[in-house]
């Protein structure tokens, strides 16, 4: 991509509307438009079809070389390196999926925890910033103590913030913001993740030699259970395999849960009858399935990958027998516009409504789809699950008008929210009919 495409791509991402407003447009004059080498795809079942064809939308020509730390799924396409990995992290998170749904309520109840005394302290009135107080708090303390590895020694000299926790999250919202945009990543962030993945992988390196001294591998996070998985016999995992699948798996859901937090609760605090009905779903009980529910539903509304790029290696025909088939051709870069696929009419009803009743798998395109569909969706959904129940549940919530969404590259940055001194007590009136599906 050119620095004008990037420019562009970067100012529509952190439009929400915009981009519903350019991409739905084409989606009703032109749904396959193709601008020399670059095609945009804006329907559902389009979107659908790239995803189902990973042999001629492929993603490793566009991803790999974004892997600072070492080859990746998120950059392989189909070969023996990608099955082979692919089939042990699929079954090591599978395995883990309660471990890592206790850890994500244990962490975001002690963070909410940490944000209420201070309301409390400011007898409700205070402005909060959400993103580095909670939401990227949450999910670096998630990721350390999932995976194993603590964030205590860790140390930069790429980043002015002091060692620990702080560090982390710099390692991880650089390295996730270099995956989630093009190679190479624009406005400086190219440089900053090429100086600091030395750093990271060190770290890294350094907690599973630790780790390999004691008896209790298992003990120690994921990261201690790849390492048990060595010490049994699998040949396939080295301490390389470890690092860099510890590393890959901690970039591919930190920034991007963080962001995805902050668009939905943004999104929410935006429509203050939906708002009640989540404060409602946060604080009850067997809710979940509701909840999560009308996260998904905001994120459709401000999607964290709103356009998730394939590359065509040999030409291929997209929508093959209807009125908008396309003749890709070789070489071209493929954009799934997610924001607008999951607002097509054809296969969304009443697209413009906020439903968050609706069905999961037929409408959202959130993780992907396909084969590269996301490893960590179960994990990302309980912990933003989590996220939300525990945010939603502070005192004044639903009287919080929203605030103003800043960036830091692709990853989100900032987001400041006021508290009023005064605050009413929710309804207990669930909202009527209109705001589900």
């Amino acid at each position: 991509m050119s620095l004008f495409q990037d420019l562009g791509v970067s100012w529509l991402q952190r439009r929400p509307y915009a981009m519903r407003l350019l991409f739905g447009t084409l989606q009703r004059v032109r749904p396959l438009p193709a601008f020399g080498r670059t095609v945009i795809v804006t329907r559902a079942d389009d979107a659908r079809e790239v995803f189902a064809r990973p042999a001629d939308f492929e993603i490793g020509p566009l991803n790999a070389r974004k892997m600072l730390f070492g080859p990746f799924l998120l950059g392989l396409d189909l070969c023996p390196r990608y099955r082979s990995e692919h089939a042990v992290l699929q079954s090591e998170l599978e395995i883990s999926q309660e471990l890592f749904a206790e850890t994500a309520q244990s962490v975001t109840a002690e963070v909410a925890s940490e944000l209420g005394a201070k309301l409390e302290a400011a007898h409700g009135a205070s402005r909060l910033e959400i993103v580095t107080e909670y939401a990227e708090r949450v999910t670096t303390l998630v990721a350390s103590r999932f995976f194993g590895v603590p964030a205590e020694a860790a140390q930069s000299e790429v980043f002015s913030v002091p060692p620990g926790i702080d560090v982390l999250r710099m390692w991880l919202r650089k390295l996730g913001s270099v995956i989630a945009t093009n190679s190479p990543a624009p406005f400086g962030l190219q440089e900053v993740a090429e100086a600091c993945t030395p750093e990271f992988v060190s770290h890294v390196n350094k907690v599973l030699q630790d780790v390999k001294q004691k008896p209790d591998f298992e003990a120690h996070g994921l990261l201690g259970r790849f390492a048990e998985l060595q010490r049994a016999g699998q040949t396939q995992i080295s301490d390389e395999w470890i690092v860099r699948n510890v590393i890959g798996l901690m970039l591919a859901g930190s920034a991007a849960i963080t962001k995805g937090f902050t668009h939905a609760l943004d999104q929410l605090l935006r429509r203050p009858r939906e708002l009640r009905a989540a404060v409602e779903l946060a604080r009850g009980t067997d809710t979940d399935e509701e909840l999560l529910g009308m996260v998904r539903e905001a994120l459709r509304f401000n999607p964290v990958f709103p356009l998730l790029p394939r590359f065509c290696p040999r030409g291929a025909t997209l929508a093959a027998g209807t009125p908008r088939q396309l003749e890709v051709p070789a070489g071209a870069t493929v954009f799934v516009a997610t924001v607008a696929a999951m607002f097509d009419g054809e296969q969304v009803l009443e697209p413009d409504r906020f439903g968050y009743g609706r069905d999961d798998a037929a409408t959202y395109l959130h993780f992907g789809d396909g084969q590269h569909v996301c490893l960590g969706k179960k994990h990302a959904e309980a912990e933003l699950l989590q996220m939300f129940r525990c945010f939603l549940a502070l005192p004044g919530i639903h009287n919080v008008a929203p605030g103003r969404l800043l960036y830091d590259g692709p990853a989100i940055d900032r987001y400041v929210l006021s508290w009023p001194k005064q605050s009413s007590q929710v309804s207990s009136a669930r909202p009527s009919g209109e705001s589900s599906q």
